[in-house]
């Protein structure tokens, strides 16, 4: 063969060969194609220009590769590729010789990514400003015993949930009628919103498509069955504009919502929460935007977002990255007129109220542009987060968490509207699980509260007197002693004047003394003595006392629950007719319960004590305090008009038992004065 057969059959085979490689490259992407190399993505990867991460794609390959596969397909047939896809950052890397010279660099394309120490940072800037993990846990138990400690209440809202920011909520149901707030009725301060509503135990069918929707692994098969048991409620609150709107009933789904987002890991936590404060304090600051969104659809927006990414994105060192995913989430679904419900997807949010309100519509949509682009220093627009570029980590000492801690829960505890307690029986069982259970000091707290704050008294319900013989007298005796015995643990001394009022009525005199003398001890500083008298609300029941000397110490070495207890004073429950408080104070709760400030109880407690021990120069050191308060307050009456009332009826009573009877006279004139309720007993013993 010649060379020239040779040179004509090589070009053929050249040719063939290009040809074959031609139609392989003009050949049409298929999605097995793109799902095996989207098998081959690496998750630990950074984003590049477009932010993009590699979980995104390799999670959603169901919805997004037949997508993917038509927009490959296009730029194939039309050669244009998205300018985005043809940028890169290049830095330079130093190689050897002098740095001064730029041939010794050579370039290096940069992924795009949020920083990760940056991240953190923020992370721990938001940990401090909005509530650690422990802290958010602390919160959520508090409410918990609340809800467990009450008839009446079921609380939700941004509050129950871990999350206490500016303008902050908390909605109960059912609850007092107070004054009208949107859909519900409000609190006098604004704090609680409050619904009625019907309760119905089964998962209502048109949410059944809910338990098996396609999801990702954010949702365990106990939550989700958690849910379906939890039911749904039933609020009076028609469809606005409906023609039947004061017959229609809406569907809550407000337990279900509760438990997911206490399933939300804290980084999910605080992305709900920053989209919060975007939503309040940037986005309704503008007029024209003003009821366009709201806090109940920041919360289905989260819900969706989490069905569609996987939780391990949702890390602290991703924090920037995950808040822009959730801005740019929301500025998709008011671009597209799209919120669908999480429960029941057949109801869209927007279709009425973003799909026609297209001015607005185009408003939020440039504002939300402009706020993903600016990320996270958006925030120096707020008022809650302006001071981020100025947070340093060694702001948040043991000391600081475990105060703030503390201070939570006692506001919570403070600012709750009920004070109705549990009376059952399976109580008992109850606290014994709870010891035995509670590990960690955050959940104790949980077992502190419900203990102590609504249970120690709950004996004065479950037992009554039985005089059909000693033994059984004997068994009712240690009973109540072992009961009151949990109340110790209350705060610093409330639990303690409890037992003491009952040895004191089982005629134990002595050992009642000891008791007064050790809750004296606790309360002898004047500082804490002027907070107790400056406690206007004698209904508040708790007081807290950081000027104690070792209050510092204590919050910043000792165990939260130690803490808390040492460093809170309550006031003092007799509930209606019980059997612990004195006979001289029977008249005071023959028709309801009365509160004390232990200070002023603790006084008159001792001076009856060291009557009934005939000890007259001791009853008289005794009435020493409560004739300073009366004396201290007797100029301004008005303004604690409840410490006033008890303090002037306690030194009235002790003045009518050693016989002083003018001084008596007058104590329960002045106190009668103030009772303008009549809640005390003063009405009956004032001799006119």
């Amino acid at each position: 063969m010649c060379q020239d057969d040779n040179d004509a059959s090589t070009e053929d085979q050249i040719e063939e060969d290009d040809v074959s490689i031609s139609k392989e490259l003009d050949r049409n992407f298929t999605e097995k194609e793109l799902e095996d190399n989207v098998r081959k993505l690496n998750k630990n990867k950074s984003p590049r220009v477009d932010n993009i991460v590699y979980e995104y794609i390799i999670e959603s390959k169901p919805v997004l590769l037949p997508l993917l596969c038509k927009l490959f397909n296009v730029i194939l047939c039309t050669g244009f590729l998205p300018e985005l896809w043809m940028k890169s950052i290049i830095v330079p890397l130093f190689k050897k010789g002098p740095v001064n010279d730029n041939g010794n660099y050579r370039g290096r394309r940069l992924k795009m990514s949020s920083n990760k120490t940056e991240s953190l940072h923020f992370y721990h800037y938001l940990c401090h400003k909005i509530g650690s993990e422990k802290q958010v846990k602390a919160r959520r138990l508090t409410f918990i015993a609340e809800d467990t400690s009450s008839y009446v209440q079921v609380s939700s809202g941004s509050r129950s949930e871990g999350l206490n920011l500016k303008g902050s909520d908390i909605d109960l149901i059912p609850g007092y009628l107070n004054k009208i707030h949107g859909p519900c009725l409000s609190d006098a301060n604004d704090i609680y919103d409050i619904a009625n509503c019907l309760k119905c135990d089964k998962w209502i069918s048109q949410a059944v498509p809910w338990i098996n929707r396609p999801r990702s692994s954010w949702l365990s098969p106990e939550i989700i069955s958690k849910i379906t048991k939890s039911g749904v409620l039933f609020v009076p609150i028609g469809f606005k504009g409906s023609k039947h709107e004061d017959l229609e009933w809406r569907i809550s789904f407000s337990v279900a919502e509760k438990i997911l987002i206490l399933s939300y890991n804290h980084t999910q936590l605080l992305c709900y929460a920053l989209l919060k404060i975007v939503l309040k304090e940037i986005i309704e600051v503008d007029e024209g935007l003003k009821g366009l969104l709201c806090s109940y659809y920041i919360k289905t927006l989260m819900f969706w977002i989490f069905d569609d990414s996987s939780p391990t994105i949702w890390k602290p060192d991703n924090m920037i990255r995950c808040f822009k995913a959730c801005l740019q989430r929301l500025l998709y679904c008011v671009e597209y007129s799209t919120l669908l419900h999480y429960f029941i997807p057949d109801f869209n949010f927007f279709e009425v109220r973003v799909r026609t309100e297209l001015k607005k519509k185009e408003k939020m949509i440039n504002l939300l542009t402009n706020l993903y682009h600016q990320g996270i220093e958006l925030f120096s627009a707020s008022k809650t987060l302006d001071d981020f570029t100025r947070f340093s980590t060694a702001t948040n000492t043991q000391w600081t968490l475990n105060y703030r801690i503390i201070r939570d829960v006692l506001d919570i505890s403070n600012s709750s509207p009920f004070t109705f307690p549990v009376i059952s029986s399976s109580t008992p069982t109850l606290l014994n699980r709870l010891l035995y259970n509670c590990k960690s000091d955050v959940s104790n707290i949980f077992l502190h509260y419900l203990s102590t704050e609504k249970q120690y008294f709950f004996t004065q319900f479950t037992l009554t007197q039985d005089k059909s013989s000693n033994e059984k007298k004997y068994l009712k005796y240690k009973y109540d002693i072992s009961h009151l015995l949990i109340g110790v643990h209350s705060d610093a001394v409330a639990g303690w004047l409890k037992l003491a009022s009952f040895f004191y009525v089982h005629e134990r005199y002595l050992i009642a003394q000891d008791l007064i003398n050790y809750v004296l001890s606790k309360i002898k500083d004047k500082k804490c003595e002027n907070q107790f008298k400056s406690s206007v609300n004698l209904m508040s029941k708790v007081i807290l006392t950081l000027k104690q000397e070792s209050a510092y110490d204590i919050i910043e070495k000792e165990k939260l629950t130690t803490a808390l207890k040492a460093l809170s004073i309550r006031s003092l429950r007799f509930e209606c007719k019980s059997q612990f408080i004195p006979k001289e104070l029977h008249p005071d709760v023959e028709t309801s319960c009365v509160y004390f400030l232990p200070f002023t109880y603790a006084h008159f407690l001792r001076f009856l004590c060291c009557y009934h021990l005939h000890d007259i120069m001791s009853c008289k050191d005794a009435m020493k305090p409560l004739l300073e308060t009366f004396h201290e307050l007797l100029s301004s009456p008005e303004s604690f008009p409840a410490i006033f009332v008890h303090s002037s009826m306690f030194v009235g009573i002790a003045g009518q038992m050693i016989g002083e009877t003018y001084l008596a006279n007058e104590c329960f004139k002045f106190a009668k004065q103030y009772d303008n309720r009549n809640l005390t007993s003063v009405s009956k013993r004032w001799v006119n």
